[in-house]
């Protein structure tokens, strides 16, 4: 690309919230927003605390055992990317199967305002290695600022045993 070229990329945006990216295999030049990360770590009401190695999370062996999290969307929240849930089985026998609930709200709002859909997870595990889940369409409500639960429930029988770490959410950044 010559640098022409690359003038009249650059002049046909900034915007205050992105960067410029050069893409080495396509050649092509293009606005992306900036992006930020969250960590949220569960805690349970029915698992054991277990270790494996630096890792630490909350198992969930048994049906109607859940872990839990609690936290705040940030205020330069923009949109969603990505929610994964990131776990692990214990051993690689069938697959894992929990369901998902999330409530939110803003101050003043009925806690359960930004409702996320319910979702079902099913996921065929090989043990010991790390899962990165997709629960975005959980988190499809959320706004900038709202305060949120959200829980894993392990329903029913035939599930392998899993050990739940934390929530990772991935969002664009707002400039507003």
């Amino acid at each position: 690309m010559s640098l022409i070229e690359l003038l009249k990329q650059v002049s046909r945006g900034p915007q205050m919230d992105s960067f410029l990216y050069y893409d080495a295999s396509t050649g092509k030049i293009e606005w992306r927003r900036q992006t930020k990360t969250l960590w949220f770590e569960f805690q349970t009401s029915g698992g054991a605390e277990v270790q494996m190695g630096a890792w630490s999370g909350w198992e969930i062996n048994a049906d109607g055992e859940d872990a839990w999290i609690r936290g705040i969307i940030p205020d330069d929240f923009g949109a969603l990317i990505s929610a994964e849930v990131v776990w692990y089985a214990q051993a690689a026998t069938g697959n894992m199967r929990w369901d998902t609930l999330m409530d939110g709200a803003a101050d003043g709002e009925a806690y359960t305002t930004e409702g996320g859909t319910e979702q079902v997870v099913t996921a065929t595990p090989v043990a010991d290695a790390l899962c990165f889940s997709d629960v975005s369409t959980t988190f499809a409500d959320l706004e900038a600022g709202d305060a949120f639960g959200f829980y894993v429930i392990r329903p029913g029988s035939g599930n392998t045993d899993g050990v739940f770490m934390g929530l990772k959410i991935v969002y664009e950044v707002s400039v507003e």
